[in-house]
């Protein structure tokens, strides 16, 4: 019989050696921007095909994507661009402004609930 102590410690031991297809890192306030840019790049080495910096404060997202095994091409996209990753999700998009803005509002503690019911007030 194993008991449960048992079984948790197991799984503490081994972790899954996966590798994201994608992934986004948003910068916090006390985020470094240059140490999420190294997490990313290092994620691209190990098989990530597009890695996404999210930086709410200047309202930019840094595209990384996969170009060789251990090398990368980077796009930075403003407000207004569209980021699009047909390589994973064809056909889905997403809008710059509207990521980065969602993003500032978590970031500053604002309810995402409550800006969607002023705009809908005004309309």
């Amino acid at each position: 019989m194993q008991y449960l102590s048992e079984a948790i410690a197991c799984v503490r031991q081994k972790y899954a050696e996966l590798v994201p297809d994608l992934i986004f890192e948003v910068k916090s306030k006390s985020d470094s921007v240059t140490k999420l840019r190294e997490k990313i790049q290092e994620f691209i080495t190990y098989g990530t095909q597009v890695g996404v910096l999210v930086n709410p404060r200047t309202r930019t997202m840094e595209v990384y994507r996969s170009s060789a095994p251990t090398k990368y091409e980077k796009v930075v996209l403003g407000d207004g661009d569209v980021l699009q990753v047909p390589e994973l999700l064809p056909g889905w998009e997403l809008l710059d402004g509207y990521f980065s803005g969602a993003c500032l509002m978590l970031c500053s503690g604002i309810p995402l609930v409550s800006r969607r019911a002023r705009l809908k007030s005004r309309l």
